[in-house]
Parts: C-alpha cells; sequence; structure tokens
C-alpha cells in the first residue's frame, strides 16, 4: 500500500521557496483562515501562536510520495524507517521535536570549539532535565497533554528519548516474551528475538568467546563499557561488597535468563573513541539509535530515507 504526503499539508504548503498556482492559493486559504481564527480569539482573550518550523534533515531522496512513513524517531521509528530504506522503499520519517546530537544536525554546543552537542555527552542527560528552557523544549512531560497521570516522561527530539537518557544496554528476557504476556506465534521464541538484538549490536568489549553466540561485533549501535566509571574505586568497593553478602557478580546483564539477586557493570549504548573534530580516539560519545542508523557522521543514512524534523503529526488519513 502506498502512502501519500499531501503537498497541502505537514510541510510544503508553507514552502516559499517553491511557488505554483496550488500552493499560493493554499497559503491565501491559510492566511483568511488565520485572520478569522485571530480576531475570533481576540475577542475570547485568547492568544494564538502559528510557528512554523523548517525541517532539519533530509535526505537526497526528494519525493511528493513515500511507499511508507513513519511518526516518531526514537529508537523503533529509527530502525523501522532505517530498514525499510535500505531495503529499497522510499520513507519518510516524522519527528515532532528538534535535532539533537552533533551527526542528527544538532546545534546546541557544549564549547566552541567543539562540534559536540549536549546531547553527544553521555551523562549530561540530567542538564536536560535540570534546565527549564531544554526540558521544555525537548521533554514531553506528564502533563503535556494534560494528563498528569500514568504518563512517563519522553523525548520530544530526533532520537526521542534514546538521544537523553541514562544509555544503559538491557535486554528482555525469555521470560518476557510468553503467550502470557500477549505475544504470539515465532515472537514467543526467545532465539528469534536474539537474532534480531544481535544484528543491530556493535559490541565493542565481548569478554570471552562464548560471547559469540549471544552478541554481535558488526550492527549498528555500539555497546561498550564506560571505562571512566567502570574502575574507580567506589564501583569496586561496591562489587566487593555485593559478593561479600552473597550476591552474584556478573559481566553480562543480557542472557537469555537473566538471574535475580546479581550485580555487575552495565554496558551502555557508547562509542569510545570519537572527538567530532579530528577523529581523535580520546572520548566517549552517546551513540543513540538514531545517531548509528542515520546519523550524518558516517553517511549512515539510507538514501531513500527523508527526515523531516519539528513535524508534528496530527492525523492518519485513509482513502
Amino acid at each position: 500500500m502506498e502512502v501519500t504526503a499531501s503537498e497541502d499539508n505537514l510541510y510544503h504548503a508553507y514552502d516559499d521557496s517553491q511557488s505554483s498556482p496550488k500552493r499560493c492559493c493554499t497559503r491565501s486559504r491559510i492566511i483568511l483562515v488565520s485572520i478569522l481564527l485571530l480576531i475570533i480569539c481576540a475577542i475570547s482573550g485568547v492568544v494564538v501562536y502559528f510557528v512554523v518550523f523548517k525541517p532539519t534533515l533530509e535526505s537526497t531522496a526528494q519525493e511528493s510520495s513515500f511507499d511508507y512513513i513513519v511518526v516518531g524517531s526514537g529508537p523503533t521509528g529509527s530502525i523501522v524507517s532505517s530498514r525499510l530504506a535500505a531495503n529499497g522503499y522510499t520513507v519518510l520519517l516524522l519527528e515532532t521535536g528538534s535535532s539533537t546530537q552533533h551527526s542528527l544536525n544538532g546545534t546546541l554546543r557544549v564549547l566552541d570549539d567543539t562540534t559536540l552537542t549536549l546531547f553527544d555527552i553521555p551523562l549530561d542527560w540530567d542538564v536536560i532535565n535540570l534546565n527549564q528552557t531544554y526540558y521544555d523544549e525537548y521533554i514531553n512531560s506528564p502533563t503535556t497533554y494534560g494528563n498528569s497521570c500514568c504518563v512517563p516522561e519522553t523525548g520530544r527530539s530526533v532520537g526521542g528519548s534514546g538521544a537523553m537518557n541514562a544509555m544503559i544496554y538491557m535486554r528482555g528476557v525469555a521470560t518476557d516474551f510468553t503467550a502470557e504476556l500477549g505475544w504470539i506465534g515465532a515472537w514467543t521464541n526467545y532465539s528469534n528475538l536474539l537474532t534480531y538484538y544481535m544484528r543491530s549490536e556493535n559490541n565493542t568489549d565481548l569478554q570471552a568467546a562464548s560471547d559469540a553466540a549471544t552478541h554481535n561485533t558488526t550492527g549498528n549501535v555500539h555497546i561498550a563499557y564506560n571505562r571512566e566509571y567502570a574502575s574507580d574505586t567506589l564501583s569496586s568497593v561496591f562489587l566487593d561488597t555485593c559478593k561479600n553478602t552473597g550476591y552474584g557478580i556478573t559481566y553480562d546483564f543480557n542472557t537469555e535468563s537473566r538471574e535475580h539477586n546479581i550485580c555487575g557493570y552495565y554496558q551502555f549504548l557508547v562509542e569510545h573513541g570519537y572527538d567530532g573534530i579530528q577523529h581523535q580516539y580520546n572520548h566517549t560519545i552517546r551513540d543513540s539509535v538514531a545517531r548509528a542508523f542515520f546519523g550524518n557522521d558516517e553517511d549512515r543514512k539510507p538514501r531513500l530515507l527523508t527526515i523531516r524534523a519539528n513535524a508534528m503529526a496530527i492525523d492518519i488519513v485513509f482513502d
């Protein structure tokens, strides 16, 4: 089924660089409607802001119709859209939020002498939460949509929550994918799921030859231990205390049947040795799923994938 993105909605209706009688008429209707709405709102004492955003990410494919439209550029949307485009389909990925990491065209740089942004620094996610301006722009809070109950905070940005979370790499285990929990068919077979986990993984810190059965080194997303924190004194003392009190110690939380009451070092979605300037190998950078699958740094983005940031999908229309 082909899904068509109409020129009269979303973005192109507001693109002044391309003019045509059809678009001019559309803009005229928009202006007329906007004036009427402003008059009505002024009477009722309501102020309305009309904001038009330009997209910040574009692929080389310039399409007015697409085989698939994916809404949301979080980890799932990033993988789905990239895999489809890599297999020959034209794909439009819509994201209501702004760009984040440098390789995703983010501009919120941490220092003047680097291209890295706040979202590239692995443990700077708390800065976004504590800065009200950043919080309002990049996070969907429980009250964003008028619901303060049972709605978690999520990322509103290119990369979704994966561009600003704590980056811990934690898979589901076999007992998470059972028929009793609603999974059906082949999805209850953990061996099938493991194939997809491994396909996306580029684990740079394998510990033993046996890891090859459950981990991969050729996928898109870099997985590694955080070397800066994994060897500090406090962490070592904590693990010694766990061992002395009877807890098990593991170096890999991502096994098929993860035990309870175990301690160890987590792995993270990070890439070691990239600084964004001279490719010097002395830094650790967040490797969000979005960066891994269509970041600009290594030309990862599939040619048939078009990404539009600051583009909110408000409706789904079936012909």
